[in-house]
């Protein structure tokens, strides 16, 4: 089976909001689902959660704030989408505006989507997470 691997970069001005990338994903199921044959389909998205690597807040990471994300994309996606650029970096740093991305792989899955698997981790300067969403059968 071939895969093609699609990135999507949001470091890169203009920044698409948190609300695009999650339709950017509701269009992606939309194609996969109007495909005629019966294939699997692994979206993956990533991008740094809390951390800032510049200026005088340089260090700071939230871990309440991405334990907060990881529940969210979980369970109630559509509130990330209100986020603003400002609001997130704010919340997560600069750089954890990456976060954005994670809407694109979670806009590609049903609300009924299934936890398989969620981690945390913050050793340093960057939280880790990682939550693995399945579609039920």
């Amino acid at each position: 089976m071939a895969s093609v691997p699609v990135e999507v970069n949001v470091l890169q001005h203009p920044l698409p909001t948190a609300r695009r990338c999650f339709r950017l994903g509701q269009a992606i199921r939309r194609a996969v689902d109007s495909y005629e044959k019966d294939i699997k389909v692994a979206i993956i998205g990533t991008g740094g959660m809390s951390h800032q690597l510049t200026g005088p807040g340089f260090g700071a990471m939230d871990p309440d704030a991405d334990l907060d994300f990881l529940e969210r994309i979980e369970r109630d996606p559509e509130s990330l989408t209100e986020l603003t650029h400002q609001a997130m970096m704010e919340k997560f740093g600069v750089e954890g505006i990456e976060l954005i991305m994670w809407l694109v792989m979670r806009g590609a899955l049903s609300a009924g989507a299934k936890r398989m698997h969620r981690n945390y981790y913050a050793p340093m300067t960057t939280g880790m997470g990682l939550v693995t969403l399945e579609e039920a059968a």
